[in-house]
C-alpha cells in the first residue's frame, strides 16, 4: 500500500483531462492537498490523511449497472481489505421509482435491470462495510472526494466500518427471531443470495409487514 498522506488518481481514470481541470478550477476557492496520478493496485482513488486510508471505487451510473456482480464485489472486498475505509461512489445516479431501471446503450436500444438486484447489490455491499456514496456529477465527485480527505485529517482513533453479521440484519425483518436468523444465516452463503430467495423465509402473514421495512 503507498504510504503518502495525499491523494491518488488512478492513470486508468477515463476523465483525467477533466479531474485535472476540476482540481485547477478548484484551486481558486479551495485548499487542498499535494495529489498526483498514479497506478492503484486497488480502486480508482486512494487517500491518505493523519494515518487514516480510503480506497474509493468511482463508477458512472451506467457503469454502474453494467458491471453488478461478483466480479465488482471481489474488488470491493479486496479494497476494503486493504484500507481502513472503502467506498463505492456512484456518479449520476437517478431516483429510482419504478420496478425497473432503463438506461440507454446506443441509437434506441436501452438495457434494463430490476431495481430490487440493483437494491440488493447495495444493501449487500454496505453490510460488507462498503461504503456507498451517490454524487451528481464529476465535479461534485471531487469537491466530496476533499471532503472524505478532509474528514480523515479529523478522526482521533484509528476506526473502519465493520461488517454488520447477517445474522443480526435477518433478526431484524418481521417473524424472524435469533433461532431462525441463525438457521438462515447457514443456509445461505451470504445476505445477497438471502435476500435474493426471501419468498422462502417470510411467511405470509407477515409479507406485508416485510414489505413496510424494505
Amino acid at each position: 500500500m503507498i504510504n503518502i498522506s495525499q491523494i491518488i488518481f488512478d492513470t486508468r481514470e477515463q476523465r483525467l483531462n477533466e479531474v485535472k481541470n476540476i482540481m485547477i478550477d478548484i484551486s481558486g476557492f479551495a485548499l487542498y492537498p499535494n495529489w498526483e496520478i498514479k497506478a492503484l493496485e486497488y480502486g480508482d482513488i486512494y487517500l491518505e490523511n493523519n494515518g487514516h486510508t480510503m480506497l474509493i471505487e468511482r463508477k458512472e451510473y451506467k457503469d454502474y449497472i453494467n458491471s453488478i456482480g461478483n466480479d465488482l464485489k471481489v474488488r470491493l472486498m479486496k479494497m476494503r481489505q486493504n484500507a481502513d475505509f472503502a467506498m463505492l461512489l456512484i456518479e449520476d445516479a437517478p431516483n429510482i421509482v419504478s420496478d425497473r431501471i432503463s438506461f440507454p446503450i446506443g441509437g434506441n436500444n436501452f438495457k434494463y435491470i430490476d431495481t430490487n438486484i440493483y437494491n440488493n447489490f447495495l444493501l449487500s455491499r454496505g453490510m460488507d462495510g462498503i461504503i456507498i456514496f451517490p454524487t451528481i456529477n464529476l465535479k461534485h465527485t471531487i469537491i466530496s472526494v476533499l471532503n472524505f480527505y478532509d474528514y480523515l485529517g479529523r478522526l482521533d482513533k484509528r476506526k473502519a466500518a465493520k461488517p454488520i453479521n447477517p445474522k443480526e440484519l435477518l433478526e431484524m425483518f418481521p417473524g424472524i427471531g435469533r433461532k431462525r436468523a441463525n438457521l438462515l444465516s447457514k443456509k445461505y452463503k451470504n445476505m445477497a443470495e438471502a435476500l435474493d430467495n426471501w419468498r422462502e423465509w417470510i411467511n405470509e402473514k407477515d409479507k406485508f409487514k416485510f414489505y413496510g421495512s424494505w
